[in-house]
């Protein structure tokens, strides 16, 4: 359990290192093309293989920058030879079915394992041959992506089969790093092509007029601001359209003014300590401007200087970043919330194994003590404190994305429709509830439960927030969010979504809450009138789902939380209630495989008070061994999912040749990918959500038995 937290710390500890340093490396490079070319391959594939490629006229992938380790795995120098001509080749786009895919899309693709017989159905021989001889095990996929298009794509390889594969966090941090790299290129052209119209004016000074057409022409038509001005006494001496244009100034307004008037009056200071010095080299600053409107916003500086007529002037070129600092932030914020979700996830699943000792005991006795005796009370109030802490739990790991759902098709409407009067009673009669479903909505994948969460969190929080009555609205519609869209919202996915909104007319909230809404435990309520975790919850429960939160708020006005699901195909699953079986009692024999003491021997007792025969061991080496020498039948396997050494799963599919009849049930505080996958149990496999209480784990255990066949993992 330790072991896979500090794992996953690891490796996000590691994600956010490539990323501090990518972003780093991408500015100090973006004045040399080449380099920052090879700067991006090198930083992306740092463990790994990577291929940087761009799209040209006539829908060709050319190859501009390889990161290729091969001399550490392979010895033949003509198989590498081989590998890196194919690698440096161009690609059709219409051969190639995958690269396709992600330049018309936009969207990754991550494979895990590679299959080279899978492959040899969809790629080229030459590719099919690449990989047999590098012997890549993982790739991923994606797109360089520049204000919602394509540019090219980023491969990443890895060859190395100790290192482990890529996954959906890996996915979503090269995707980060190729939208700032393509950026970065983007900048890196413009510099290049700026350098190169200064070289080929110095080369045509025999023709001035020639060299002088060239220069206004690239002047002109920048799409990116520019001013010439005087280093002396700072008054402009040319701007191109893009200026007059972003900054709401004619040519003539420039003419009469200085670069000072373009920048908000807090930041000149600093603008005078160093405008005034002539470099040969471009000088880069992070600034702010202000326009004629009086909007003041972050740009990017590129001051190029030169001399004219014997007086120091400089070239500057502004560039708005107010999108990247915006979706920067929003980075930042994402991974903030998965450090503390894998923090509170592992500790709610160790302290869900203290909870099922506190609860089965304490069930235990309240069945011994009789009806009127003092010491009933006492025992009640533990069982409710637990129960209570079970709930605190429950709601971490849902915000941690490690709660078990079981998804169903439904229809949103249905469901709400269903929850009305309970949401009557939830609001009180001072708050008015409107519901306004959208027509002939699409259906969507979730966890009925949870969704319903998600819900009542929604209406809860709308309701305090207007302390003296208001209105709460539940809307919801189609939405289809395109790339351009979902570029403006780091956690959005384009594509068809089933759109949830809550509105409320409450009090609203500043910039600095609504930063920090999502964190576990933060609460604006009083002191015992909220734990913080209701928006934790729905941030977890909706990103395991597939879809993303956004919110919208102001002081004074109220808030709308709109919650975006994916589109789900099919009809609507009937949700059928469990058939309780006759009896909780066996006399079978289990298996009980549970690495933490205390919770073994409290299972253990639960299941010997049922009447079964336990056999309890500690880990799995130790079960997979007296498996194999115990020749008597065992009808059932109860063991933890996350153990030393050997999981859960891991031993349930060693076993599966050996005790082939042998029914499996895995319990655990938190779940693991061998038994859920993309937020939902496999088909026909059992599980129970610890904490566990007597009641529960012998109707489940017994359900399990009495079932006709059963999946293995």
């Amino acid at each position: 359990m330790g072991t896979i937290a500090e794992e996953l710390n690891k490796r996000f500890e590691e994600r956010f290192h490539v990323l501090s340093l990518a972003l780093r490396s991408f500015a100090e490079a973006t004045t040399d093309y080449e380099y920052l070319l090879d700067v991006v391959a090198r930083t992306l594939g740092s463990n790994d293989g990577c291929v940087v490629r761009l799209l040209s006229d006539g829908g060709w992938l050319s190859t501009v920058a390889t990161h290729l380790p091969l001399g550490r795995h392979i010895q033949d120098a003509d198989a590498i030879a081989f590998v890196r001509a194919h690698v440096a080749a161009s690609h059709n786009l219409s051969e190639h079915a995958g690269l396709r895919r992600v330049i018309e899309t936009g969207e990754a693709v991550l494979v895990p394992h590679v299959d080279l017989e899978k492959l040899r159905a969809t790629a080229t021989p030459q590719m099919v041959r690449v990989y047999e001889t590098v012997g890549i095990h993982s790739h991923l996929l994606v797109a360089l992506r520049l204000r919602g298009k394509s540019i090219g794509s980023i491969a990443l390889l890895r060859f190395d089969p100790a290192l482990p594969c890529f996954d959906e966090g890996d996915r979503d941090m090269a995707q980060a790093l190729s939208d700032h790299a393509a950026l970065a290129i983007e900048n890196a052209r413009s510099y290049a092509a700026e350098r190169e119209a200064r070289a080929s004016a110095e080369r045509a000074k025999e023709d001035s007029h020639a060299s002088e057409v060239r220069y206004r022409l690239m002047f002109e038509n920048s799409p990116l601001p520019k001013w010439m001005y005087d280093m002396e006494t700072l008054r402009f001496l040319d701007v191109n359209d893009a200026a007059a244009r972003n900054y709401g100034y004619s040519r003539e307004e420039y003419l009469a003014m200085t670069i000072v008037d373009i920048h908000p009056p807090e930041d000149v200071p600093s603008l005078l300590n160093s405008v005034h010095t002539v470099s040969p080299q471009p000088k880069f600053r992070i600034s702010k401007h202000r326009k004629k409107s009086g909007e003041v916003f972050p740009v990017e500086v590129t001051v190029h200087g030169f001399s004219l007529g014997g007086r120091a002037c400089g070239l500057a070129v502004g560039r708005d970043i107010t999108e990247r600092l915006r979706l920067e932030e929003q980075l930042r914020q994402l991974q903030k919330m998965e450090a503390v979700g894998r923090l509170a996830g592992g500790v709610a699943h160790d302290f869900n194994n203290i909870l099922s000792v506190i609860l089965s005991y304490g069930e235990t006795l309240l069945a011994e003590i009789r009806p009127g005796d003092p010491m009933r009370g006492d025992v009640e109030e533990i069982r409710k404190a637990a129960e209570r802490a079970s709930e605190l739990t429950r709601q971490l790991l849902m915000f941690s994305r490690q709660q078990v759902l079981d998804p169903k098709v439904l229809d949103l409407n249905e469901l709400l429709a269903g929850m009305a009067k309970m949401l009557g009673r939830l609001v009180g009669e001072d708050v008015e509830l409107v519901s306004t479903p959208g027509a002939s909505i699409g259906k969507v994948r979730v966890d009925p439960g949870s969704i319903e969460l998600v819900i009542m969190n929604l209406v809860v929080n709308a309701r305090d927030a207007m302390p003296t009555g208001g209105r709460i609205t539940i809307e919801t519609a189609n939405a289809d969010l395109d790339e351009t869209f979902v570029q403006g919202h780091l956690v959005m996915k384009p594509g068809r979504h089933v759109l949830l909104a809550v509105s409320d007319t409450g009090t609203g909230m500043d910039k600095a809450t609504l930063s920090r809404i999502f964190e576990p435990f933060f609460t604006t309520k009083e002191k015992g009138k909220g734990t913080g975790l209701g928006l934790s919850a729905v941030f977890g429960i909706v990103q395991r789902s597939g879809g993303s939160v956004w919110v919208y708020s102001e002081l004074g006005k109220g808030t709308t939380v709109k919650v975006y699901l994916p589109l789900a195909e099919g009809e609507v699953d009937v949700v059928r209630p469990a058939i309780a079986p006759p009896s909780l009692r066996g006399s079978e024999t289990i298996l009980l495989v549970e690495d933490e003491d205390q919770v073994r021997v409290v299972v253990r007792g639960i299941l010997k008070r049922q009447g079964y025969h336990v056999i309890e061991l500690q880990n799995g080496g130790e079960a997979l061994l007296f498996c194999e020498k115990y020749s008597n039948t065992i009808d059932l396997l109860l063991t933890d999912v996350v153990m030393p050494r050997m999981g859960g799963p891991e031993l349930a599919r060693r076993l599966a040749t050996l005790r082939p009849t042998m029914k499996i049930l895995f319990m655990s505080g938190y779940t693991d990918d061998a038994v859920v996958r993309h937020g939902a149990l496999d088909a026909g496999i059992a599980f129970i959500q610890k904490p566990l209480t007597p009641g529960t784990l012998a109707r489940k255990v017994r359900e399990v038995l009495d079932a006709e066949r059963q999946s293995r993992p």
